[in-house]
């Protein structure tokens, strides 16, 4: 009788067990409700429109690393500094030599034999903010030069540019009288008319080099009462203020123009992709037109592809970016940004203001960064779009 009953427990313990099992058997698989499919979809560039737009955006000046000065083709670069640190009491003293000191950076851009500008009194006031457009044709500066410099240089030593010393000795008047005190708005570098070379300097503000060993400074030899010395004055403020003679909006290429600064706003039309996805990948590629590009030497090789992130009233709330680096694929120049975080919050939530292309060295290089746009006859070229994504049950 006991063998009976040990018999029955052990079926209903193998029936306990076997129920639990995490595969299901067949019985179990019939009442098991169906849900959606959950599907790998690709879309293309052909099935993804897009428009590209070439928008200008303010660049900030005030405590820039680099000051960049040179031409290259339409696009220019002036550089403005201050020098106010002068003591008080040599009015009466007598300049015997003035220099400005740069430090150059390993960056340029163009002939580097070809090199040079001029030096000129500004005459009205400015803000390292916002040095102004004006700054280009004046009245802000004197035409007369106080000052000039041209040719190549090794980029390890400091270039020294004799400044007029009547301007320095004005200077030393100015420092003396608070009512003239603001007549000193220091001076600004333009580009020589044969140049075709644009060259990075530090700045006051950089971060390189943290003993101010490469700040830029005014180097005076003066005379007071007999006896001569040395003063070294660094600047007050200084900045730079790139331009371009002509440049059009109205371009077949996807342009960033770096140092003014332009960006190419591309915004994809994604009314085909359902609203319930997960998107697992989303890839933009662009092809670099060699002969419209214009790349600096030692410039960052990087380009970022930036997503503002706006309210219903149009509000910033945050901004995202990621980052585009080159490989070469038969023989052309390609530029891969992953967007799959950007697409997804299009699909989610995020009103679709677009993305904006930007080179990484936008504020310290004049560099010229130019793509194929769809418009290119040839299809490998054009820019490439591909989106994966999966369907989502509800």
């Amino acid at each position: 009788m006991k063998k009976i009953f040990l018999f029955i427990g052990i079926f209903i313990l193998l029936f306990l067990v076997n129920a639990c099992d995490d595969t299901p058997s067949e019985v179990g698989i019939s009442v098991i409700p169906v849900t959606d499919e959950i599907n790998y979809k690709t879309l293309e560039t052909d099935s993804i429109p897009y428009t590209t737009e070439i928008i200008q955006k303010t660049v900030i000046k005030s405590g820039q690393e680099y000051l960049l000065v040179g031409k290259s083709g339409n696009e220019e670069a002036i550089t403005l500094l201050k020098f106010t640190g002068f003591p008080d009491t040599l009015a009466s003293a007598t300049v015997i030599r003035a220099d400005l000191v740069l430090h150059p950076t390993n960056y340029s851009l163009g002939e580097e034999s070809t090199f040079g500008f001029t030096v000129h009194r500004i005459t009205s006031t400015w803000s390292v903010t916002s040095p102004g457009n004006a700054m280009v044709t004046g009245p802000l500066y004197d035409n007369a030069s106080v000052g000039t410099y041209s040719g190549a240089f090794s980029d390890t030593s400091a270039i020294y540019v004799p400044i007029n010393t009547s301007l320095v000795k004005d200077w030393l008047y100015y420092a003396s009288d608070a009512t003239k005190y603001n007549l000193n708005q220091g001076i600004v570098l333009t580009p020589s008319a044969n140049s075709n070379c644009v060259w990075a300097f530090y700045s006051s503000d950089n971060t390189t080099y943290t003993d101010n060993s490469k700040d830029p400074y005014l180097r005076v030899i003066k005379e007071l009462n007999g006896k001569r010395d040395t003063i070294y004055v660094y600047p007050s403020e200084d900045t730079y203020y790139g331009y371009s003679r002509n440049f059009s909006l109205d371009q077949k290429n996807i342009v960033m123009q770096s140092g003014i600064s332009y960006r190419t706003k591309i915004k994809l039309d994604l009314s085909r992709i359902p609203k319930h996805v997960h998107i697992t990948s989303a890839i933009l590629t662009l092809t670099l037109d060699p002969d419209d590009s214009k790349i600096g030497k030692n410039s960052i090789d990087s380009l970022a592809a930036l997503a503002n992130i706006y309210n219903s009233d149009g509000v910033l709330l945050q901004s995202f970016n990621v980052i585009g680096t080159p490989i070469i694929d038969n023989g052309k120049k390609v530029y891969n940004f992953n967007i799959t975080l950007f697409v997804q919050g299009w699909i989610d939530k995020w009103i679709n203001s677009g993305m904006e292309i930007f080179h990484l060295g936008e504020l310290y290089s004049l560099d010229r960064y130019s793509f194929y746009s769809k418009n290119i006859v040839d299809p490998n070229k054009k820019p490439k779009i591909k989106i994966t994504y999966l369907n989502l049950p509800y």
